[in-house]
């Protein structure tokens, strides 16, 4: 009732257009007299209305099971970047096998990686400007994918055959490193041509195994499309033990797992307590998240991590002292415009237009508190839209009971002073 009492105020008197003057002019009068407690109830209305949907944010949020991605399309993509300058391989090694066997993560490893070969025949078209060789090996573009990768990036060649599931494990250096050309070498070299080779820093034999198309690309960390024409291909590993600290084959590798994209359904907030997990069990701490941080982030992920308790209680006496505000201001706004009840009533105004007037005015109040909070807590909240639904509609809910009790209170106030 109450409500409905409300709507049809706000519909005969703001949307009827010939009116709209009079009510400008009796609000401004209204406010001009109330302006100190106008500012004070404001305030508070911005304050409480922002504990309810804090206290919203806290109650709703729902982690649902995050799943690893198997495509890159419609999924959350983070990277984890090491930090640590010099690792050791039993840190990489503990850091690596906990990220692959985490199932709520895919671990996606595209990595560049300083390749030289030995006695090269191509251009400067296949290195950057900048690289340098040493003696006979010269420097190349190249690039380390795991599984993931392969499969995801739907590597196809036009020569040869892909890498096989136990090329990915346990290579030391020792023996032959199966490679993928870019079509660009096709010309340089043959299938199952054995290559002198050095891997940031490791000399080793590696053996043609196919070509990719000319139109292949890679997805990176940095870069989104990355053509493949130019690149050696080589396949990151993963070990069954740890390696030896001298096999710098494997310490590149496991490097590369360790700068790795992370392919998920797992939210911001998911994802960071994910790789808390992962810490824990690996014992390896030195590594950030990105995409997965922000001011916005840590504040949402401070609010739904709060104390439960604290905050129902924060909510009690938010509620309890805006109540008492608005009881106790609207007594001292009744008294302290009697003169002017009594102004406007003389200039042909009635009680009645008096009382909508005010109730006018307390709505501006509560739709600027509600309106006000809503805009960064919804940013902050990822822009989750159930939390904004039931914040508006529990906001509305609360400000009608709130206008009820203000109506009650003038039309009292107004039948003691003859209003």
């Amino acid at each position: 009732k109450n409500g409905s009492y409300m709507y049809k105020i706000v519909k005969k008197e703001v949307f009827n257009t010939k009116k709209v003057e009079e009510i400008v002019k009796s609000l401004y009068i209204l406010h001009k007299q109330n302006r100190i407690s106008n500012i004070l109830l404001t305030v508070a209305s911005i304050i409480f209305f922002a504990i309810v949907y804090f206290v919203i944010l806290h109650t709703t949020y729902m982690s649902s099971p995050a799943e690893a991605g198997k495509t890159l399309q419609g999924q959350n993509l983070y990277n984890v970047n090491n930090l640590e300058e010099s690792p050791s391989l039993e840190n990489l090694y503990n850091f690596n096998s906990t990220l692959q066997n985490t199932e709520q993560l895919t671990v996606y490893t595209a990595t560049p990686v300083k390749i030289m070969i030995d006695n090269f025949s191509g251009d400067t078209g296949f290195a950057k400007t900048t690289a340098k060789g040493e003696g006979n090996y010269s420097p190349v573009y190249g690039i380390q994918i795991n599984q993931a990768a392969q499969k995801i990036n739907d590597i196809k060649v036009d020569l040869g055959r892909f890498f096989k599931n136990k090329e990915f494990e346990n290579y030391d250096g020792n023996g032959d490193l199966p490679i993928i050309l870019g079509s660009s070498y096709f010309n340089l070299y043959d299938v199952g041509e054995k290559l002198k080779i050095n891997v940031a820093g490791q000399k080793i034999t590696a053996k043609v195994i196919g070509f990719l198309e000319s139109d292949q690309q890679l997805v990176t960390v940095a870069i989104p499309q990355l053509s493949a024409t130019h690149q050696v291909v080589i396949p990151a590993q993963s070990y069954d033990k740890i390696p030896s600290e001298s096999n710098e084959f494997a310490k590149n590798s496991l490097q590369a797992s360790a700068n790795s994209m992370l392919v998920t359904t797992a939210s911001k907030i998911e994802i960071r307590d994910i790789m808390l997990n992962v810490s824990k069990e690996s014992g390896f701490w030195n590594f950030s998240i990105g995409n997965a941080g922000g001011l916005s982030v840590n504040v949402y992920n401070t609010m739904i991590k709060a104390n439960t308790g604290l905050v129902i209680v924060l909510f009690i006496i938010a509620l309890v002292g805006i109540s008492l505000l608005f009881l106790n201001q609207q007594p001292k706004r009744n008294k302290r415009n009697q003169s002017l009840f009594r102004i406007l009533m003389n200039s042909g105004m009635h009680p009645k237009q008096i009382e909508k007037y005010i109730l006018i005015e307390f709505l501006c109040i509560l739709a600027v508190g509600i309106i006000l909070p809503a805009i960064p807590f919804f940013i902050i909240s990822q822009m989750t839209l159930t939390g904004l639904a039931i914040y508006i509609i529990l906001s509305v809910v609360v400000s009608v009971l709130f206008m009820s009790v203000i109506r009650r209170k003038i039309v009292i106030e107004a039948e003691r002073f003859d209003v």
